[in-house]
């Protein structure tokens, strides 16, 4: 046996088990794609140390169309890949690096009984705006079409740091699980394997598959709740840094009361003053506005989290009704905007109300949010029965949606670089998206910058009326 064969060997669990020999990839392929829809970012699953890739999700263009399918870059992104995961070595470590061919990308590592033997890794993102330049460089150097090379950089997400931050929590909480998952698994084979006769190892064999079975559904909810549970746990200590930043203002004041009848020399109440006259209430609006923004952080996940845990229950909706409500709700909204909103007469569908709602208000406060400035706001609303769905047209003369943001929309957190005083939280449209399709159906836009956005949401129709009755 060559030296490379019993090094591949001794890199196993007990010389015989890889990664694929104790995790069900299939269910966690499942886990995956939740995880990239609710969040947009990617999952990349890989044996380690042959780094094959057991398991892809929400992989980007620029990386599959051109930085993998070149082989001079491809070999840059093997060699990327090589020196981020061949850095990891504990449990729950995070390792946070820039690859060579531009993008940000990081990883945690699985590791059972000491073999770091597979690495779960996010990535293909920014953490700053791209610098066009290099990368219209990269593309003459591999001889890539340099405008679908910079259109697919565009579809990149440029994520701050501390979003960062908790996705790669969540996929150290993740690694742990599918680490805890293998070792039990691990343990039953070896078990299993001692018992003798063909009848108890398959009796054996159906109880760990009911086993496991088991303790992936209770697993795949313990991680559809860590994002809800995590950031639920947050809040407590921000809200202390919020109630003593409050405080120390409060002592300030006191001190600076207390200065101002002190006999003191002259330099030493200058000195005195410009501490608590400037560099004291400076560090304490910063640390206020932090806490704030954190806190809109929070309030954020914590409604992302929502989503994928509230159970769908549809029945029968009359559509007509139901828009009455919501418009009667955007009174206010819709007066001070100056706007108008028409709607036609609309098939019923099937479909979870209070989804329904949150989907039809999202679009509406949307074209109220995002309206074009030189022109009163309108809005038509109109359905119809198509294929045994119900399809619904909200389509509005707002400012519209420049078209190398028309994929991006859909992703949590994104929000347009138009207008940033009316920006939301980054959640409203991909609630929208996730909600439709939860719901059996789906969405899609289209729209022109300066001229006016449609949003089309299918929902199944009743059955008595999928033959336009």
């Amino acid at each position: 046996m060559s030296n490379l064969k019993l090094q591949d060997r001794d890199h196993l669990i007990d010389g015989k088990y890889g990664i694929a020999d104790l995790v069900d990839l299939d269910r966690l392929r499942g886990i995956f794609e939740k995880f990239t829809k609710a969040t947009g970012f990617t999952i990349g699953f890989l044996d380690h140390p042959g780094l094959n890739i057991l398991a892809a999700t929400g992989w980007r263009d620029i990386c599959t169309k051109f930085h993998r399918g070149c082989p001079a870059s491809a070999e840059i992104c093997t060699k990327s890949n090589r020196h981020l995961l061949d850095a990891l070595s504990e449990p729950g470590q995070i390792v946070v690096e820039a690859c060579e061919n531009g993008l940000v990308d990081c990883a945690t590592p699985i590791i059972i009984k000491g073999k770091h033997i597979a690495s779960l890794a996010t990535g293909q993102l920014l953490l700053e705006p791209p610098d066009l330049e290099r990368f219209k460089r990269q593309a003459g150097l591999y001889g890539f079409d340099e405008r679908a090379y910079l259109a697919a950089l565009a579809e990149i997400p440029v994520v701050s740091r501390e979003t960062l931050r908790d996705v790669t929590l969540f996929l150290g909480e993740m690694a742990y699980v599918i680490s805890e998952m293998g070792y039990t698994n691990l343990v039953i084979k070896e078990e299993s394997g001692k018992l003798a006769g063909e009848i108890v190892e398959r009796k054996l064999a159906e109880l760990e598959k009911e086993k496991l079975n088991a303790e992936l559904t209770v697993k795949n909810r313990e991680m559809e709740n860590f994002l809800y549970v995590a950031t639920h746990d947050l809040r407590s200590p921000l809200v202390n840094i919020q109630g003593f930043s409050n405080n120390l203002a409060a002592y300030l004041d006191e001190v600076r009361t207390m200065l101002a009848a002190a006999p003191l020399p002259p330099e030493t109440r200058q000195a005195l003053d410009k501490l608590t006259a400037e560099r004291i209430p400076a560090a304490l609006k910063f640390i206020i506005g932090s806490s704030r923004s954190m806190d809109a952080l929070i309030t954020t996940l914590l409604k992302v989290s929502r989503i994928g845990r509230v159970e769908m229950k549809p029945e029968t909706l009359e559509m007509n009704g139901l828009l009455k409500t919501i418009l009667d709700s955007l009174h206010c909204q819709l007066k001070d905007a100056g706007g108008k909103i028409t709607c036609g007469n609309l098939p019923r569908c099937k479909a979870d109300p209070v989804a329904a709602n949150q989907i039809f208000t999202n679009l509406l406060d949307n074209a109220i949010k995002y309206r074009h400035r030189d022109r009163a706001l309108a809005v038509n609303i109109s359905g119809k029965v198509k294929g045994g769905m119900a399809v619904y047209t909200v389509s509005d003369n707002g400012a519209g949606i420049p078209e190398a943001d028309l994929v991006k929309i859909w992703s949590v957190f994104f929000r347009p670089e138009a207008a940033p005083e009316r920006k939301g939280e980054g959640i409203g449209l991909h609630t929208v998206k996730h909600l439709a399709e939860k719901n059996g159906g789906g969405v899609t836009v289209e729209s022109k910058e300066g001229e006016g956005t449609a949003f089309c949401v299918r929902l199944p129709a009743v059955e008595e009326e999928k033959n336009g009755n």
